[in-house]
Parts: structure tokens; sequence; C-alpha cells
């Protein structure tokens, strides 16, 4: 599985930067994904993988704190 990472926070010392990690079932890994961080995941296996997402509070319908991009945007400079 690959794991991408795009970081579009305004104050960030690493806005604007890409990061790539290549995870497989062979080296089991945690992944923390601060908030702010746009991330995506790509199975480059022929048999399935799993992405588990962990949430540190509820979600609030009214004030939601996930969204979403089309793969195909120009908001993030990465093509899968």
């Amino acid at each position: 599985m690959k794991l991408v990472l795009f970081d579009d926070r305004e104050r960030s010392p690493t806005l604007g930067q890409i990061s790539e990690f290549f995870l497989d079932r062979a080296r089991p890994t945690l992944v923390t994904v601060p908030p702010g961080i746009w991330h995506g995941v790509q199975n480059l296996g022929a048999s399935d993988c799993a992405f588990l997402n962990f949430f540190d509070r509820l979600y609030e319908h009214g004030n939601p704190d996930e969204w979403r991009l089309p793969a195909a945007n120009d908001a993030i400079p990465y093509r899968f």
C-alpha cells in the first residue's frame, strides 16, 4: 500500500511537502497523520489491503472536521 501525505497548513514548516510511505503486511506500521494533512492511499498489490482510520473525538455532523477532495484536483500537486 502506498500512503501519500500533503501538508497544506499555512504556518507549517513543511508547507507544500509531499511524503510517500510504502507499507506492507510483512512490516505492519502505525502512522499518525496530524490534523490538517491531506492523505490518500493506494493498493499496490494483487491482494486486498486495509487502512484503519481511528479518531480522537466523535464526529459532529454540524461541524465536520473531515473534508474530501476528488483524486484529480488542482489543490494537491500529486497524482496516483
